[in-house]
């Protein structure tokens, strides 16, 4: 898992597709799947989350899952201060974005499977090819996982690199 603040009330965790199994259609399953992975941001992470926490979820069949978990503004009464109330929103579908600085770092082969974009002075990879474990690894190495992508596509220009 790889975890990103954003800011005080916001975080991201990036989970791979084998860490992450669990039935987004029913409801039990979501709620002992957040049960059990709030008690580990704080026992393992030390992340103390309480309160009321808005909780979108992207979903990518290659690499897995986005947790974008934000907490609200709501004043909580004392005698809430350790517990945890969420809304879910519906999963979203999406394709993950592979961004970097410097498209030459990676293995020609590799970029040959992707579909590249230029926004901003930065590349991102949009994957095309399926892509095996050992190959998602070697990508990873150079990357920053972009993954509500849709702003990125509409408003970036697609370039064709010699592979």
């Amino acid at each position: 898992m790889h975890i990103i603040n954003k800011n005080e009330n916001t975080y991201t965790f990036l989970i791979s597709n084998q860490s992450f199994n669990v039935n987004l259609n029913e409801k039990k399953d979501l709620e002992k799947y957040f049960q059990d992975f709030f008690l580990k941001l704080k026992e393992t992470y030390k992340i103390n989350i309480n309160g009321f926490y808005e909780v979108n979820i992207y979903i990518d069949d290659t690499y897995g899952v986005a947790l974008e978990i934000e907490k609200e503004d709501i004043d909580y009464l004392d005698y809430f201060n350790s517990s945890i109330d969420m809304k879910i929103n519906k999963p979203k579908k999406t394709k993950f974005l592979y961004k970097t600085k410097d498209i030459f770092l990676i293995d020609k082969k590799l970029l040959a499977k992707f579909e590249i974009y230029l926004y901003n002075n930065d590349y991102y990879l949009c994957l095309i090819k399926k892509l095996n474990k050992k190959d998602l690894i070697n990508i990873l190495e150079f990357v920053d996982i972009i993954y509500d992508s849709e702003f990125i596509l509409r408003n970036a220009k697609i370039i064709k690199v010699e592979v």
